[in-house]
Protein backbone atom coordinates (compact mmCIF):
# COMPACT_ATOMS: atom_id res chain seq x y z
CA UNK A 1 0.00 0.00 0.00
CA UNK A 2 3.13 2.07 0.99
CA UNK A 3 4.29 1.38 -2.46
CA UNK A 4 1.59 2.09 -4.47
CA UNK A 5 1.18 5.68 -2.35
CA UNK A 6 4.65 6.43 -3.10
CA UNK A 7 4.40 5.37 -6.78
CA UNK A 8 1.41 8.13 -6.77
CA UNK A 9 3.39 10.52 -4.73
CA UNK A 10 6.64 10.81 -7.55
CA UNK A 11 4.00 10.38 -10.83
CA UNK A 12 2.02 13.56 -9.45
CA UNK A 13 5.40 15.36 -8.72
CA UNK A 14 6.67 14.44 -12.11
CA UNK A 15 3.65 15.15 -14.39
CA UNK A 16 1.49 17.72 -12.77
CA UNK A 17 2.26 20.77 -14.15
CA UNK A 18 2.71 24.45 -12.41
CA UNK A 19 1.31 26.90 -13.89
CA UNK A 20 3.62 30.43 -15.17
CA UNK A 21 2.44 33.67 -16.98
CA UNK A 22 5.32 34.43 -19.43
CA UNK A 23 5.69 38.40 -19.22
CA UNK A 24 5.54 38.06 -23.40
CA UNK A 25 1.90 39.85 -23.49
CA UNK A 26 0.12 37.15 -21.92
CA UNK A 27 1.55 33.53 -22.48
CA UNK A 28 1.07 30.75 -19.82
CA UNK A 29 3.77 28.52 -19.39
CA UNK A 30 2.83 24.96 -17.62
CA UNK A 31 5.85 23.60 -16.48
CA UNK A 32 6.44 19.65 -14.93
CA UNK A 33 9.48 18.40 -14.26
CA UNK A 34 9.19 16.06 -17.03
CA UNK A 35 7.53 18.53 -19.54
CA UNK A 36 6.29 21.82 -20.33
CA UNK A 37 3.41 23.52 -22.39
CA UNK A 38 3.09 26.95 -23.17
CA UNK A 39 -0.28 28.41 -24.42
CA UNK A 40 1.21 30.79 -26.40
CA UNK A 41 -0.16 34.84 -26.46
CA UNK A 42 2.49 37.13 -27.09
CA UNK A 43 3.60 40.41 -29.11
CA UNK A 44 4.26 39.96 -31.98
CA UNK A 45 7.30 42.31 -33.88
CA UNK A 46 5.11 42.02 -36.84
CA UNK A 47 3.06 45.03 -36.74
CA UNK A 48 0.78 43.72 -39.34
CA UNK A 49 -0.66 41.58 -36.33
CA UNK A 50 -0.72 42.50 -32.55
CA UNK A 51 0.01 39.00 -31.16
CA UNK A 52 1.08 35.43 -31.87
CA UNK A 53 -1.16 32.45 -30.72
CA UNK A 54 -0.30 28.82 -30.14
CA UNK A 55 0.91 25.84 -28.76
CA UNK A 56 4.63 24.62 -27.51
CA UNK A 57 5.29 21.57 -26.29
CA UNK A 58 8.55 20.50 -24.97
CA UNK A 59 9.32 17.16 -23.17
CA UNK A 60 12.47 16.74 -21.06
CA UNK A 61 13.80 19.80 -22.20
CA UNK A 62 13.41 19.09 -25.99
CA UNK A 63 10.80 20.86 -28.16
CA UNK A 64 8.66 17.97 -30.12
CA UNK A 65 5.61 20.60 -31.05
CA UNK A 66 5.48 24.16 -31.83
CA UNK A 67 2.78 26.09 -33.97
CA UNK A 68 3.97 29.51 -34.03
CA UNK A 69 7.07 29.31 -35.93
CA UNK A 70 5.56 29.72 -39.23
CA UNK A 71 3.55 33.18 -37.95
CA UNK A 72 6.41 34.24 -35.60
CA UNK A 73 8.81 36.93 -37.18
CA UNK A 74 11.45 37.05 -34.22
CA UNK A 75 14.32 35.14 -36.15
CA UNK A 76 16.48 37.44 -37.07
CA UNK A 77 17.66 38.45 -40.57
CA UNK A 78 19.83 41.06 -41.64
CA UNK A 79 17.10 41.65 -44.72
CA UNK A 80 14.83 44.96 -43.77
CA UNK A 81 15.87 45.33 -40.72
CA UNK A 82 19.09 47.40 -39.10
CA UNK A 83 21.81 45.29 -37.68
CA UNK A 84 24.00 48.04 -35.41
CA UNK A 85 27.33 45.72 -33.95
CA UNK A 86 29.94 46.60 -32.67
CA UNK A 87 31.54 47.35 -35.59
CA UNK A 88 29.34 48.17 -38.41
CA UNK A 89 25.86 49.33 -39.20
CA UNK A 90 23.67 47.46 -41.74
CA UNK A 91 21.04 48.68 -43.62
CA UNK A 92 20.93 52.54 -41.44
CA UNK A 93 19.25 53.57 -44.79
CA UNK A 94 15.79 52.52 -43.32
CA UNK A 95 16.48 54.31 -40.06
CA UNK A 96 17.31 57.51 -42.00
CA UNK A 97 13.85 56.93 -43.66
CA UNK A 98 12.04 56.16 -40.74
CA UNK A 99 13.85 59.26 -39.19
CA UNK A 100 12.48 61.33 -42.38
CA UNK A 101 9.22 60.06 -42.51
CA UNK A 102 8.01 60.55 -39.06
CA UNK A 103 9.15 63.86 -38.54
CA UNK A 104 6.73 66.33 -37.06
CA UNK A 105 7.46 69.09 -39.00
CA UNK A 106 8.08 67.00 -42.23
CA UNK A 107 4.73 68.38 -43.86
CA UNK A 108 4.89 64.87 -45.52
CA UNK A 109 5.61 62.51 -43.00
CA UNK A 110 4.02 59.20 -43.43
CA UNK A 111 2.93 55.80 -41.32
CA UNK A 112 6.08 53.84 -41.17
CA UNK A 113 7.83 51.17 -39.11
CA UNK A 114 11.56 50.30 -38.66
CA UNK A 115 13.43 46.95 -36.78
CA UNK A 116 16.60 47.55 -35.18
CA UNK A 117 19.03 44.76 -34.07
CA UNK A 118 21.46 45.46 -31.25
CA UNK A 119 23.37 43.12 -29.11
CA UNK A 120 24.34 42.22 -25.76
CA UNK A 121 27.52 42.24 -24.47
CA UNK A 122 27.68 38.58 -24.78
CA UNK A 123 26.08 38.85 -27.90
CA UNK A 124 22.35 37.86 -27.91
CA UNK A 125 20.00 39.50 -29.84
CA UNK A 126 17.42 42.60 -28.98
CA UNK A 127 14.91 43.30 -31.13
CA UNK A 128 13.73 46.87 -31.64
CA UNK A 129 10.56 47.59 -33.45
CA UNK A 130 9.05 51.26 -33.80
CA UNK A 131 5.84 52.34 -35.53
CA UNK A 132 4.53 55.83 -36.17
CA UNK A 133 1.10 55.70 -37.29
CA UNK A 134 0.38 59.16 -38.94
CA UNK A 135 -3.48 58.64 -38.35
CA UNK A 136 -3.26 58.91 -34.82
CA UNK A 137 0.39 60.82 -34.09
CA UNK A 138 1.49 57.84 -32.03
CA UNK A 139 4.65 56.08 -31.48
CA UNK A 140 4.31 52.48 -30.56
CA UNK A 141 7.68 50.98 -29.51
CA UNK A 142 8.20 46.80 -29.04
CA UNK A 143 11.23 45.58 -27.35
CA UNK A 144 11.51 41.93 -27.69
CA UNK A 145 14.36 40.72 -25.70
CA UNK A 146 13.39 36.74 -25.56
CA UNK A 147 16.99 35.88 -26.70
CA UNK A 148 19.07 37.93 -24.29
CA UNK A 149 20.18 33.85 -22.22
CA UNK A 150 21.38 36.42 -19.28
CA UNK A 151 18.31 38.25 -18.64
CA UNK A 152 16.31 37.23 -15.62
CA UNK A 153 13.56 35.65 -15.85
CA UNK A 154 11.73 38.36 -14.53
CA UNK A 155 13.13 41.26 -16.99
CA UNK A 156 12.63 38.54 -20.19
CA UNK A 157 9.87 38.94 -22.19
CA UNK A 158 8.23 40.97 -25.27
CA UNK A 159 7.24 44.82 -24.06
CA UNK A 160 5.15 47.37 -25.68
CA UNK A 161 4.48 50.78 -24.96
CA UNK A 162 2.97 53.70 -27.34
CA UNK A 163 4.38 57.33 -27.00
CA UNK A 164 2.19 60.48 -28.84
CA UNK A 165 3.79 62.25 -30.83
CA UNK A 166 2.55 65.50 -29.63
CA UNK A 167 4.65 64.96 -27.10
CA UNK A 168 7.71 63.27 -28.11
CA UNK A 169 10.00 63.43 -31.22
CA UNK A 170 12.19 60.99 -32.47
CA UNK A 171 15.16 62.86 -33.16
CA UNK A 172 19.43 61.49 -33.66
CA UNK A 173 21.73 63.27 -30.60
CA UNK A 174 25.52 63.44 -30.22
CA UNK A 175 26.95 62.63 -26.66
CA UNK A 176 30.46 62.82 -26.23
CA UNK A 177 31.16 59.80 -28.87
CA UNK A 178 28.37 58.02 -29.22
CA UNK A 179 25.23 59.26 -31.35
CA UNK A 180 21.82 58.02 -29.56
CA UNK A 181 18.33 57.11 -31.06
CA UNK A 182 15.91 59.16 -28.42
CA UNK A 183 12.35 59.73 -28.40
CA UNK A 184 12.65 63.06 -26.76
CA UNK A 185 10.18 64.56 -24.20
CA UNK A 186 8.63 67.61 -24.61
CA UNK A 187 9.99 69.36 -21.48
CA UNK A 188 7.65 72.50 -21.69
CA UNK A 189 4.70 69.75 -20.45
CA UNK A 190 3.43 70.68 -16.94
CA UNK A 191 4.81 66.83 -16.01
CA UNK A 192 8.07 66.18 -16.84
CA UNK A 193 8.69 63.16 -18.65
CA UNK A 194 11.76 61.34 -19.27
CA UNK A 195 13.38 61.28 -22.47
CA UNK A 196 13.21 57.12 -24.35
CA UNK A 197 16.35 55.76 -25.45
CA UNK A 198 15.88 53.48 -28.76
CA UNK A 199 19.23 52.57 -29.32
CA UNK A 200 22.81 54.15 -29.31
CA UNK A 201 26.12 53.49 -31.39
CA UNK A 202 29.29 54.53 -31.84
CA UNK A 203 29.36 57.76 -34.17
CA UNK A 204 32.61 56.58 -36.06
CA UNK A 205 30.17 53.78 -37.37
CA UNK A 206 28.50 56.29 -39.36
CA UNK A 207 31.34 57.07 -41.78
CA UNK A 208 31.24 53.31 -42.55
CA UNK A 209 27.68 52.80 -42.83
CA UNK A 210 26.62 50.48 -45.73
CA UNK A 211 24.75 53.09 -47.22
CA UNK A 212 24.97 53.78 -51.38
CA UNK A 213 25.74 57.50 -50.25
CA UNK A 214 27.00 59.38 -52.52
CA UNK A 215 31.31 60.57 -51.22
CA UNK A 216 31.26 64.11 -51.44
CA UNK A 217 33.29 65.62 -55.04
CA UNK A 218 34.10 68.92 -56.30
CA UNK A 219 30.39 70.15 -56.27
CA UNK A 220 29.76 73.13 -58.56
CA UNK A 221 29.15 76.25 -56.80
CA UNK A 222 28.76 79.99 -57.14
CA UNK A 223 31.99 81.79 -55.74
CA UNK A 224 30.63 82.54 -52.30
CA UNK A 225 29.46 78.66 -51.34
CA UNK A 226 32.65 77.01 -50.52
CA UNK A 227 31.81 75.06 -47.54
CA UNK A 228 31.28 71.46 -48.75
CA UNK A 229 31.72 70.23 -44.88
CA UNK A 230 28.55 72.12 -44.01
CA UNK A 231 25.44 70.88 -46.35
CA UNK A 232 22.00 70.22 -45.60
CA UNK A 233 19.25 68.71 -47.64
CA UNK A 234 15.85 69.80 -46.93
CA UNK A 235 12.89 68.93 -49.35
CA UNK A 236 14.61 67.18 -51.58
CA UNK A 237 17.35 70.27 -52.38
CA UNK A 238 21.03 70.10 -51.19
CA UNK A 239 22.39 73.34 -49.92
CA UNK A 240 25.57 74.80 -49.39
CA UNK A 241 26.70 77.37 -46.57
CA UNK A 242 26.85 80.45 -47.80
CA UNK A 243 29.48 82.97 -47.01
CA UNK A 244 27.51 86.12 -47.46
CA UNK A 245 25.89 87.47 -44.96
CA UNK A 246 22.01 88.49 -44.61
CA UNK A 247 19.88 90.72 -42.89
CA UNK A 248 17.03 88.51 -41.54
CA UNK A 249 14.04 89.61 -39.36
CA UNK A 250 12.72 85.69 -38.50
CA UNK A 251 9.73 83.76 -39.82
CA UNK A 252 6.63 85.47 -38.68
CA UNK A 253 4.82 81.86 -39.05
CA UNK A 254 7.71 80.71 -36.91
CA UNK A 255 10.32 77.31 -37.81
CA UNK A 256 9.20 74.75 -39.88
CA UNK A 257 11.64 72.05 -39.49
CA UNK A 258 14.56 70.95 -38.24
CA UNK A 259 18.22 69.21 -39.49
CA UNK A 260 18.17 66.27 -37.21
CA UNK A 261 20.16 63.28 -39.37
CA UNK A 262 23.93 62.89 -39.38
CA UNK A 263 26.13 61.29 -41.96
CA UNK A 264 29.91 61.16 -42.04
CA UNK A 265 31.74 64.51 -43.14
CA UNK A 266 32.37 62.50 -46.59
CA UNK A 267 29.49 61.89 -47.22
CA UNK A 268 26.57 64.02 -48.97
CA UNK A 269 23.51 64.73 -47.59
CA UNK A 270 20.68 62.29 -49.47
CA UNK A 271 18.15 62.37 -47.19
CA UNK A 272 15.93 65.66 -46.26
CA UNK A 273 16.37 66.94 -42.67
CA UNK A 274 19.83 65.92 -43.08
CA UNK A 275 23.33 66.78 -42.90
CA UNK A 276 27.44 66.31 -42.93
CA UNK A 277 28.31 68.70 -40.45
CA UNK A 278 27.74 68.22 -36.17
CA UNK A 279 27.44 71.80 -35.85
CA UNK A 280 23.98 71.73 -37.82
CA UNK A 281 22.54 68.87 -36.25
CA UNK A 282 19.33 69.88 -34.69
CA UNK A 283 19.50 73.10 -36.12
CA UNK A 284 16.37 74.74 -36.78
CA UNK A 285 14.92 75.28 -40.73
CA UNK A 286 13.52 78.79 -39.86
CA UNK A 287 12.50 79.68 -44.19
CA UNK A 288 13.44 77.81 -47.23
CA UNK A 289 12.54 78.02 -51.14
CA UNK A 290 13.96 76.19 -54.21
CA UNK A 291 17.05 78.76 -54.33
CA UNK A 292 17.79 78.94 -50.55
CA UNK A 293 17.51 77.98 -46.96
CA UNK A 294 17.41 79.83 -43.12
CA UNK A 295 19.12 78.07 -40.42
CA UNK A 296 18.89 79.28 -36.91
CA UNK A 297 21.61 77.75 -34.67
CA UNK A 298 24.35 79.29 -32.04
CA UNK A 299 21.62 81.75 -31.76
CA UNK A 300 22.13 83.21 -35.33
CA UNK A 301 20.32 82.88 -38.49
CA UNK A 302 22.69 81.81 -40.87
CA UNK A 303 21.74 81.58 -45.10
CA UNK A 304 22.39 78.44 -47.18
CA UNK A 305 22.19 78.60 -51.09
CA UNK A 306 20.79 75.27 -53.41
CA UNK A 307 23.97 73.27 -54.78
CA UNK A 308 23.53 72.31 -58.65
CA UNK A 309 24.23 68.67 -57.87
CA UNK A 310 24.46 67.67 -61.44
CA UNK A 311 28.05 69.42 -62.26
CA UNK A 312 30.24 66.84 -60.07
CA UNK A 313 33.78 66.80 -61.85
CA UNK A 314 37.36 65.85 -61.91
CA UNK A 315 40.34 65.49 -64.33
CA UNK A 316 42.05 62.40 -65.20
CA UNK A 317 44.38 60.93 -67.98
CA UNK A 318 42.77 58.65 -70.53
CA UNK A 319 44.42 55.60 -70.69
CA UNK A 320 42.30 53.59 -72.85
CA UNK A 321 40.45 55.08 -75.98
CA UNK A 322 37.68 52.97 -78.09
CA UNK A 323 34.92 53.86 -80.22
CA UNK A 324 31.81 54.13 -77.32
CA UNK A 325 33.83 54.51 -74.13
CA UNK A 326 37.20 55.59 -72.89
CA UNK A 327 39.09 54.35 -69.80
CA UNK A 328 40.44 57.21 -67.35
CA UNK A 329 43.07 57.27 -63.86
CA UNK A 330 41.99 60.13 -61.81
CA UNK A 331 44.32 63.06 -61.17
CA UNK A 332 46.66 62.50 -58.06
CA UNK A 333 44.60 64.22 -55.48
CA UNK A 334 40.91 63.87 -56.90
CA UNK A 335 38.48 61.98 -54.69
CA UNK A 336 37.36 59.83 -57.41
CA UNK A 337 41.02 57.94 -57.39
CA UNK A 338 40.13 56.90 -53.43
CA UNK A 339 37.41 55.33 -55.10
CA UNK A 340 39.07 53.84 -58.06
CA UNK A 341 42.30 54.47 -59.94
CA UNK A 342 40.47 53.19 -63.61
CA UNK A 343 36.95 54.51 -64.39
CA UNK A 344 35.07 53.60 -67.69
CA UNK A 345 32.76 56.34 -69.13
CA UNK A 346 30.55 55.58 -72.07
CA UNK A 347 30.78 58.51 -74.72
CA UNK A 348 27.11 58.64 -75.68
CA UNK A 349 26.25 62.05 -77.19
CA UNK A 350 30.08 62.64 -76.53
CA UNK A 351 30.92 59.59 -79.22
CA UNK A 352 32.06 62.46 -81.93
CA UNK A 353 34.99 63.48 -80.03
CA UNK A 354 38.85 62.03 -80.07
CA UNK A 355 39.76 61.47 -76.74
CA UNK A 356 43.68 60.29 -77.64
CA UNK A 357 45.57 58.04 -74.56
CA UNK A 358 47.50 60.32 -72.53
CA UNK A 359 45.36 62.84 -72.99
CA UNK A 360 44.08 65.23 -69.75
CA UNK A 361 40.32 65.68 -69.88
CA UNK A 362 37.41 67.33 -67.57
CA UNK A 363 34.86 65.10 -66.74
CA UNK A 364 31.43 66.83 -65.48
CA UNK A 365 28.72 64.37 -64.39
CA UNK A 366 25.68 62.86 -61.99
CA UNK A 367 27.95 62.34 -58.78
CA UNK A 368 27.57 58.38 -59.04
CA UNK A 369 30.28 55.46 -58.86
CA UNK A 370 29.03 52.21 -59.87
CA UNK A 371 31.45 50.40 -57.74
CA UNK A 372 32.79 47.62 -60.03
CA UNK A 373 36.35 47.25 -61.55
CA UNK A 374 36.98 49.36 -63.53
CA UNK A 375 34.51 52.04 -62.06
CA UNK A 376 31.83 53.59 -64.19
CA UNK A 377 30.42 56.61 -64.43
CA UNK A 378 27.51 58.69 -66.72
CA UNK A 379 29.04 61.53 -67.88
CA UNK A 380 27.29 64.48 -69.12
CA UNK A 381 30.68 66.22 -70.49
CA UNK A 382 33.93 65.69 -71.33
CA UNK A 383 36.42 68.55 -72.07
CA UNK A 384 40.21 68.47 -73.52
CA UNK A 385 42.26 70.03 -71.12
CA UNK A 386 45.67 69.10 -72.59
CA UNK A 387 47.10 67.19 -75.73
Amino acid sequence: MKKKIFIVIIALILLFPIPFRLKDGGSIEFRALLYTVTKYHKLSTNLNEMYINGIGIKILGIEIFNNTKNCDTNKISSSGKVIISNDKIENIYLLDKFLDNTDKYNKNSTSDVVEIVTYTIEGDEILTTLQYTKETSEFTLIVDNTKDKFASEENRGVYSKVYSNSTYNLVKKIKDHDIYLILEADKEKEEPLEDIVICLYDKNLEKNKDTSRTKVKEVSLTAEETELNQLVRYNGILYGKSNGTIDYAGNPNGPIGTINKLVGEEYLPVLSGETNSEELLNAVVDDVNEESLILIYNNEAVLYRAIDETKYCFYATVIESKEKYILVEPLEGSQELRSSDKISIGLGENNDEIYPVGTIVKITYDGMIMESYPAQIHASKIEVKSP
